[in-house]
């Protein structure tokens, strides 16, 4: 029996890199380290419950369940450019260390991540998504005395190519 509180309540450290074909964790992973606070925002909405109900006892008799969202959102005010160009799809010139926008743009890999952080009694914590679709967007006021401009990603979550499929996992960092 787990004596693990689900709760996680800071986050210290995102790790990333293209999903694989066959599910498994990958073997190299990309580390962000810096995190904007409270910016990590997991929403994981199952479908709603449609009944049906029985005409002549009006009790209901069977149910199901819609489609559910399952993603995660997180602003990253500090990732390079190769990173960066990773999330969106832009063309990247390691020789120039430039992003080009546009022309070039392909719909980006999936990604597996790893978040790690802290629960609400100071266990160590992992939460692994195996393959997410990333949406990144940068946007805000630029200027000296406004709060730094960070990239904002959303990954939205889906099974992987495992047999069984998975979507994600959550429990102690070992």
């Amino acid at each position: 029996m787990s004596s693990k509180v689900f709760n996680m309540v800071t986050v210290s450290a995102i790790k990333f890199a293209d999903a694989t074909s066959d599910g498994s964790v990958p073997s190299s992973l990309s580390n962000v380290n810096i995190l904007a606070e409270g910016k990590f925002t997991p929403a994981f909405e199952p479908g709603a419950v449609t009944q049906e109900f029985d005409e002549f006892t009006h009790l209901p008799y069977r149910g199901y369940r819609a489609n559910g969202s399952y993603k995660f959102t997180v602003d990253l005010p500090k990732i390079s450019i190769q990173d960066y160009a990773s999330f969106t799809g832009h063309s990247y010139d390691q020789v120039t260390d430039k992003i080009t926008m546009g022309g070039q743009d392909t719909l980006p890999k999936p990604k597996y991540f790893e978040v790690y952080g802290d629960n609400v009694s100071g266990d160590h914590m992992v939460f692994k998504a195996f393959c997410g679709d990333v949406v990144a967007k940068w946007s805000g006021s630029v200027g000296a005395a406004q709060a730094t401009v960070s990239v904002s990603i959303e990954v939205s979550m889906r099974l992987d190519n495992s047999s069984p499929a998975k979507m994600a996992e959550y429990g102690s960092a070992v």
